[in-house]
């Protein structure tokens, strides 16, 4: 059960009565840049996109599927905020029993510094989920599908396979991200194309640099782009994807033009005529 409104017109997705995916603004994203797009990525991956993390835990990447992957990561953000609670909760009884002032005041800082980290977990997941307890989701195995599903079992909130493929779909959608399979041909390419990301990881492990910051910056000052900084805060994000989608659609076009017009484009040529028009029709 999904709700197929314009993506353009609103702000929150139904995928089932229990949830909702967000499509949060420019603004919003931008309080936590760096943590929002690292959930949206995990929720997503596919195993190919992951195939380094997994080979460190002694995972062949192409025995699991991308139903799978989610549950370990979707678990992993789960019990990170149910440790987390515990630690600010253990913390706050410890606070109880200090009568010195400076143990006190660092114990403070401490638990300050916990909170934080909860409230930006908190935060950014709501702004995928639209309101979902993430706290409390459990591996549970379904006897009448004969599947395995997550389930809250203080909500009720369940998630299946197929909840997961719609998901999925959707947080790409709003977010310009590729849905990435490969399959390598034999045992030495997969170990090939292992190494070879591996490499590529460590060249850019110091590189994880805010992403929306520069595309908005770069819009903000091309000419197509009619938003200045201000205005452009409140454009959802798949608002702002798509106006970038349809500026490097323009700009190829405009480039094209010159080419047939100049006679070093030939248009009988051409495999892929998209760029002879100005509108782009690729699907979203």
């Amino acid at each position: 059960m999904v709700n197929e409104k314009n993506l353009l017109q609103t702000d929150k997705i139904m995928i089932t009565p229990d949830i909702y995916i967000k499509i949060p603004t420019v603004r919003e994203i931008l309080e936590n840049e760096i943590l929002y797009y690292n959930i949206t990525y995990a929720f997503t991956a596919t195993p190919f996109q992951c195939m380094v993390q997994l080979d460190d835990i002694g995972i062949d990447y192409t025995t699991i599927d991308e139903w799978q992957l989610f549950i370990e990561n979707f678990l992993s953000y789960s019990h990170s905020i149910t440790e987390l609670n515990k630690t600010i909760l253990m913390i706050k009884h410890q606070m109880e029993k200090i009568t010195d002032k400076k143990i006190l005041s660092k114990k403070e800082q401490e638990l300050n510094q916990y909170k934080q980290l909860l409230d930006n977990f908190n935060i950014s997941l709501n702004y995928i989920f639209d309101n979902l307890q993430i706290e409390g989701f459990q591996l549970c195995y379904d006897k009448e599908s004969n599947e395995e599903v997550l389930l809250n079992c203080t909500t009720g909130v369940r998630i299946d396979k197929k909840t997961y493929l719609i998901i999925a779909e959707f947080i790409r959608k709003i977010n310009l991200y590729k849905h990435v399979k490969y399959k390598p041909a034999n045992e030495n390419a997969k170990k090939y194309l292992i190494e070879k990301e591996r490499r590529k990881l460590k060249r850019n492990k110091n590189h994880n640099e805010p992403y929306l910051e520069k595309m908005i910056i770069s819009l903000v000052n091309t000419s197509e782009f009619p938003y200045n900084y201000k205005d452009c805060m409140d454009l959802s994000i798949y608002q702002f994807n798509q106006s970038l989608k349809q500026i490097q659609h323009k700009i190829d076009f405009d480039n094209t033009m010159i080419g047939v017009y100049a006679g070093t484009i030939s248009v009988k040529d051409m495999e892929n005529k998209d760029s002879l028009s100005w509108i782009n029709m690729e699907q979203n």
